[in-house]
């Protein structure tokens, strides 16, 4: 297991449902990185790119399809991910959330907790902060955390998981809910 994979089992909160893999974690290549930054037509930043190098194919249990779109299932891999963020991107400008300039920002929408409350980062932006759209109270706020820190502050809490008490998940469902189908 390597530094960076080993920084976020360490945070990890261990409980009886759930359990993680950190030998599975598995990343995109290069090669996947080019071609998922070149495609969804965004600017490649440090943050994003070590987590797709070590996480972006498998998450390991750590990293799931529960906020992480990067694990929900593409029927047509890519190009379903791509469909799917210009079309949060379409969705935000024809609501009046953003005006045409936020297609420069150059969004990437990675998550959503609950369908309602949506995570995307303007990788244009020098900061790169994460920002939070709550589509339900239509608030949209800029968050405290860098890409790495929402990781980290997500691998932080007590998993979600916890809400289904009683179910102990198996290996090959943990597992089957940190793969990406994009690649």
């Amino acid at each position: 297991m390597n530094d960076y994979v080993a920084h976020f089992v360490s945070l990890y909160q261990e409980n009886d449902f759930w359990s993680i893999y950190p030998e599975e974690a598995k990343g995109f290549t290069a090669e996947e990185i080019h071609e998922f930054s070149t495609k969804l037509n965004i600017n490649m930043f440090d943050e994003l790119e070590q987590f797709l190098l070590h996480f972006g194919k498998c998450g390991a249990g750590i990293f799931t399809d529960d906020l992480f779109w990067f694990y929900n299932y593409y029927e047509n891999g890519l190009d379903d991910y791509i469909s799917m963020n210009k079309a949060w991107i379409d969705d935000m400008i024809d609501e009046g959330v953003f005006d045409e300039s936020f297609r420069e920002k150059k969004p990437l929408f990675f998550g959503d907790y609950d369908n309602c409350v949506f995570y995307f980062v303007f990788t244009n932006d020098e900061n790169k902060k994460v920002w939070e759209y709550n589509e339900t109270e239509e608030i949209l706020k800029q968050l405290d955390y860098s890409f790495f820190e929402f990781l980290e502050y997500y691998v932080s809490l007590p998993s979600v998981v916890n809400s289904y008490r009683n179910i102990v998940f198996t290996k090959e469902q943990v597992l089957h809910s940190s793969k990406t189908r994009i690649f």
